[in-house]
């Protein structure tokens, strides 16, 4: 099994274990304070009082994303951006401002930023929308690395590099899921892994950890098909946009099943959001009627969901997420599969090395 899928790992960002480094700049101290205590934790920051300081810092130490007030003296931010992009097109930029700012803004001819973030603005929503500019960062970089790749081995066009191109590509759609949704790079890789161990606990096989590795990777590609506006929207989903988003199990599942590699993973991803109790979607499948890997996804999932900052709410605890997989256990979940990924998760969630050895050996092993 091996041959045929291996797991693969990230070019560029496996071994990047340094902060991004991001350049605030507003014309307002208060807003460059505020802004600082809020991305200072988890960012290496410099900060610019005007255009044309950003730029002095652009030239010492290139930024990997620029957050910048639209209207300021001389330079301003659209000015800024031109001038940035020509220095780095993959550098992240967003732009804040006054709502009349914003929409001139928008209506600006290329380059356009990556987000748009109006004042009074949400911490929450800053934050958010910087991730997403890093990750879309991060997307342009892999391709352009896979690019050159194939433009110094050209010869290489069979076996197993023909394959890992393959795989390269897919590991690319599973990039432009996580920054279209806004989750952190390395996400779905994560929930992949964490897929295998829980179902290595149940004593699945061999071709069941290949489509889940499969499923997990590629479990939310419908949300391609969802409007970025309703993803990314930091309050709640109206019916209709909720209904819109419920259809992505079945999206996804179609394109899967488009493929002869991926379709064995197609019901997996259609079936992620049924409930234990009939009462999920697609299909309101019940019990085991569901399958059992879009049961271990369905499991993964949510628990990963609840971990991770959104732009409607900030992230909860590991073991605040956990309590509530218990708490749904026997009517949203599995209480078999939650048991099994609490033994799991107490063994330490093996990484990527384990999910390597399950998928190679083609055998299932318990991790506890």
């Amino acid at each position: 099994m091996v041959d045929k899928l291996p797991l693969p790992t990230d070019p560029i960002s496996a071994n990047d274990t340094a902060p991004a480094h991001v350049l605030v700049v507003d014309d307002e101290e208060s807003i460059r304070l505020i802004l600082s205590r809020a991305l200072g934790d988890s960012y290496r920051l410099s900060l610019a009082a005007s255009g044309e300081d950003a730029l002095r810092v652009l030239e010492a130490d290139a930024p990997d994303a620029i957050l910048s007030d639209l209207l300021m003296p001389g330079i301003n931010g659209t000015e800024l951006l031109r001038r940035a992009r020509e220095r780095d097109p993959a550098v992240g930029f967003v732009i804040l401002s006054g709502l009349s700012g914003v929409e001139q803004a928008m209506e600006a001819p290329s380059p356009r930023a990556d987000d748009y973030i109006e004042k009074p603005f949400s911490l929450q929503r800053v934050r958010f929308a910087v991730t997403r500019s890093l990750e879309r960062r991060r997307l342009l970089q892999e391709n352009a690395a896979y690019r050159r790749m194939a433009e110094e081995r050209p010869q290489e066009r069979d076996g197993d590099a023909l394959l890992e191109l393959c795989l390269d590509a897919l590991w690319t759609v599973a990039s432009a899921i996580e920054i279209r949704d806004g989750y952190a790079a390395g996400h779905l890789e994560r929930l992949a892994r964490q897929a295998l161990a829980v179902g290595a606990e149940l004593g699945v096989d061999a071709d069941q950890l290949e489509r889940l590795w499969l499923a997990g990777v590629l479990h939310d590609i419908g949300k391609l098909g969802v409007p970025e506006r309703i993803l990314s929207k930091p309050g709640p989903l109206t019916r209709d946009e909720y209904e819109l988003v419920k259809r992505h199990p079945e999206t996804g599942a179609r394109i899967l099943d488009r493929s002869e590699r991926l379709r064995a993973a197609a019901p997996i991803v259609r079936h992620h959001h049924e409930r234990w109790n009939g009462k999920g979607y697609p299909d309101g499948l019940h019990g085991e009627e569901i399958p059992l890997e879009a049961r271990i996804l369905a499991v993964v999932d949510s628990f990963n969901a609840m971990v991770a900052d959104r732009p409607y709410r900030p992230r909860r605890a590991a073991e605040v997420a956990a309590a509530e997989l218990q708490r749904g256990a026997g009517t949203v979940f599995d209480p078999q599969v939650v048991a099994a990924f609490a033994r799991a998760r107490a063994a330490g969630l093996p990484g990527a090395s384990f999910a390597r050895e399950l998928l190679e050996r083609g055998e299932p092993r318990r991790s506890a």
